[in-house]
């Protein structure tokens, strides 16, 4: 069996779930960054204020405009998130045996991974509003399935991830404080990375969560 895909990220990103609590996100080789992030992974204070800020538009949006899951090195999406989000265990092809995972929205750990879902942290639809709607198919299929990013996509407790729904962190708040935090946080650098915008009110949200 071939390496999963998320072993071409750099360190940094392989390691994002510690940097994001230091406020910092990373380059993917998915996406270039904008040049203005060149010189080093800027704060998330920073990111916030580099996003454009325009009204959400979500006319013509339908889950089918993108697909998920694709399948990579013979595992699909959903599978290669289980496989880097486990916590022991061993693994069996596309599939981990004896481990557990974490819903850090909440807090709930399963070792049953049919009870979890895989949350886009920033919703497709609300991707669609804030600028997927102008990409191409072949780019919004790529958003809908970022493994560059680890908090790009998260495993989750069903509850969580059907309550937030397509809810910004503004509006849905996650039950675990730490969560909230790491939500936040993981919003902003999605959007940053691929180039989504806020609306103003979104924007004055986000920045008294920060």
């Amino acid at each position: 069996m071939s390496s999963q895909p998320a072993d071409r990220r750099p360190p940094i990103a392989r390691h994002i779930g510690a940097l994001v609590a230091l406020g910092v996100v990373a380059s993917t080789l998915l996406i270039a960054p904008p040049a203005a992030a060149a010189s080093g992974p800027p704060d998330i204070a920073r990111l916030l204020a580099s996003l454009p800020v325009t009204t959400e538009n979500n006319r013509g949006y339908s889950r089918e405009r993108f697909d998920d899951w694709t399948t990579r090195n013979g595992c699909d999406t959903r599978q290669w998130v289980l496989i880097a989000e486990a916590q022991g265990g061993t693994r069996r092809g596309c599939d981990m045996r004896g481990a557990r995972w974490f819903s850090y929205l909440d807090g709930l750990t399963t070792r049953n991974s049919s009870t979890f879902d895989i949350d886009h942290t920033v919703a497709l639809a609300e991707a669609w509003g804030s600028g997927a709607r102008n990409w191409n198919r072949a780019r919004r299929d790529a958003y809908a399935n970022d493994l560059g990013y680890r908090d790009a996509l998260i495993a989750t407790s069903a509850s969580s991830n059907r309550s937030k729904s397509d809810s910004p962190p503004t509006t849905w708040r996650a039950p675990r404080a730490a969560g909230q935090c790491r939500l936040v946080q993981a919003w902003i650098a999605t959007k940053w990375r691929w180039g989504l915008s806020v609306d103003a009110r979104e924007k004055e949200g986000l920045v008294r969560e920060l």
